[in-house]
């Protein structure tokens, strides 16, 4: 099974990329597949059924990619980096007492692609 997901960066003239402006536009393709998994490839975040709505994970997302949501809380995969940019894992996987945050097979992106946008996010 493959997945296909079209990204657009916008990177300004002094190449740090920007959210919603810049001079140049850039479209970033990126292919999911299982051997891009195996490859070390990471994935945005989502949380499952078993989320119990403790809250935990919501305050420490450096990405503000968590909120909540019907029945319990979701992640915005356009905003998740797994914590690439900020912590060394995943902060939320680490808080959850419920264990219920997983990757999100939808959207397999890799190291650049999360740094580039976490990037985003921050400037």
């Amino acid at each position: 099974m493959v997945f296909k997901y079209r990204y657009t960066i916008i990177v300004a003239a002094d190449s740090v990329v920007k959210p919603e402006i810049g001079p140049i536009r850039r479209s970033v393709e990126t292919t999911a597949t299982h051997e891009a998994e195996a490859k070390g490839s990471k994935m945005a975040l989502l949380i499952n059924e078993d989320c119990t709505a403790c809250d935990a994970c919501r305050p420490v997302c450096p990405n503000e990619a968590i909120a909540v949501g019907e029945p319990a809380y979701v992640i915005n995969p356009l905003r998740c980096t797994e914590c690439v940019g900020a912590e060394d894992e995943p902060q939320c996987k680490v808080a959850c007492p419920a264990d219920c945050i997983v990757a999100n097979p939808d959207f397999v992106e890799s190291q650049e692609i999360l740094l580039a946008k976490y990037e985003s996010l921050h400037t």
